[in-house]
């Protein structure tokens, strides 16, 4: 069992790929620490960033090289859809992720959720900024809703009752999801 990591060759370098590749332990000369590897592996199978990993291992003795190859997620996709229940009527929604803003160093998401009773828009911008080497996740976000909010009194609907909130953060953040916005548009 190879004990040290050798040779370490980087396939179609980027500075997420650099990231990952030093987050996984892959420095040439050091231990090979595959608990570290298996579960910073573990960890990227939820990333949006990058479709595939693949490390590429080869070698005989006590050192293992890698050439480890990234790949990554496209940098447009865009989603329409309906949801539908009982109560929120249908709510169709357009959505989508840019990670090419401002020459590849940000990268951007809107959804847009529109029903009879709700209304909300959302956004997020990360800048993928590089601090001696190390990837810092810049990130801000804001979000708008408007809802008429169903009351019913015995077996009739009374009148609606309509708010609107906002809200943002700024900050790190390495990962987005789009239900993080949902979830704060829901809690308020």
């Amino acid at each position: 069992m190879p004990t040290r990591v050798g040779t370490v060759t980087m396939r179609g370098r980027s500075v997420d790929g650099t990231a990952v590749v030093a987050g996984l332990g892959l420095t040439p000369g050091r231990a090979l620490d595959l608990r570290r590897i298996e579960q910073k592996l573990a960890e990227l199978g939820h990333s949006e960033r990058f479709r595939a990993v693949w490390l590429n291992p080869s070698g005989t003795g006590a050192a293992v090289s890698f050439s480890p190859e990234l790949e990554p997620a496209p940098d447009r996709v865009f989603g329409v859809g309906v949801a539908f229940d009982q109560f929120m009527s249908g709510r169709p929604w357009i959505g989508g992720i840019d990670r090419s803003l401002f020459g590849a160093v940000a990268e951007g998401v809107a959804i847009v959720r529109l029903g009879s009773y709700a209304q909300e828009v959302a956004g997020f911008l990360r800048l993928r900024a590089v601090v001696r080497r190390r990837y810092l996740p810049v990130a801000v976000g804001a979000w708008l809703a408007h809802e008429s909010v169903r009351l019913f009194e015995g077996s009739g609907e009374l009148p609606s009752a309509k708010t609107q909130e906002g809200g943002g953060f700024i900050g790190m953040r390495d990962e987005y999801e789009m239900a993080s916005i949902a979830d704060a548009i829901s809690a308020g």
